[in-house]
């Protein structure tokens, strides 16, 4: 499988991009990192340093988890599912799940769904009035808006989510590099995140994400706006569906199956 690519995926237990950290002890060796998301049966994280465990699939390990909104910390035992050093990402699949880490993942599954009931965005920009212009076109558009002025405010108000938001914006700044540089960062920190470049020049938009033009906040941007979420509503949303009811199980397999020409 081509780590540098998504995989199209089919996994028997629903997975949620909830924000927290894990330790991984492998042996005599212990490994931190950041999960990128979880079910009952597994969970997919990026090592902190770099990681060679491929030679190690199969093996077991003990795991501690601390999601970010959970003030309890669950210990459960798997083994290595893959690993790629190349991205410091790994999935461990768990041997069994006590229920109090089940009720866990269901809560994150139910907060999961309430919060991608309408997208919901950051938007950076030091120009009050037009980063109000914007603001209130996104609004009209239907989106929750979060907005702020600078980097490092963005930065602090990201890490205090507890799910990414579905689109992030930055307008370019003075120099343009700084909003480069952070709509590279956010990238790389929130891959499922759609990226909006504001600005002077499509130049600076992501190949991934969107592009609009600073040069009017009046007549059609509430348009282009609607656009930019009609673009965003087609990307791939984790979470498709809920169970109606909690149940109490064992930890469902953790299972990748790539199917030619199957979605994920």
């Amino acid at each position: 499988m081509d780590w540098t690519e998504p995989p199209r995926e089919r996994r028997r237990a629903m997975r949620v991009r909830s924000k927290g950290s894990i330790r991984i002890h492998h042996g005599a060796r212990l490994l931190r990192g950041r999960i990128l998301d979880l079910c009952v049966g597994g969970v997919s994280l990026r090592a902190e340093i770099p990681i060679d465990l491929a030679s190690h699939v199969g093996e077991p390990v003990r795991v501690e988890v601390k999601l970010d909104a959970c003030p309890e910390q669950f210990s459960l035992d798997g083994h290595v599912l893959r690993s790629n050093a190349a991205t410091n990402a790994m999935a461990i699949e768990f041997d069994s799940a006590a229920n109090d880490f089940v009720d866990c993942v269901q809560d994150e599954l139910l907060a999961a769904v309430e919060h991608d009931t309408v997208p919901r965005m950051i938007l950076v920009d030091e120009v009050a009035r037009r980063r109000s212009a914007f603001a209130n076109a996104f609004r009209g558009a239907g989106c929750c808006v979060t907005e702020v002025s600078t980097p490092l405010e963005a930065i602090a108000r990201l890490g205090q989510l507890r799910f990414e938001p579905g689109v992030i914006a930055i307008a370019d700044s003075v120099p343009e590099s700084v909003a480069v540089d952070l709509r590279e960062y956010l990238c790389a920190q929130y891959p499922e995140a759609h990226m909006v470049a504001i600005g002077g020049s499509s130049h600076s938009r992501t190949r991934s994400g969107s592009w609009l033009s600073w040069g009017t906040t009046r007549a059609d941007l509430r348009l282009r706006v609607g656009r930019v979420i009609t673009a965003h509503g087609t990307r791939h949303r984790p979470i498709r569906s809920l169970p109606l009811t909690r149940h109490r199980a064992r930890a469902t397999p953790y299972v990748v199956t790539q199917t030619k020409g199957s979605g994920p």
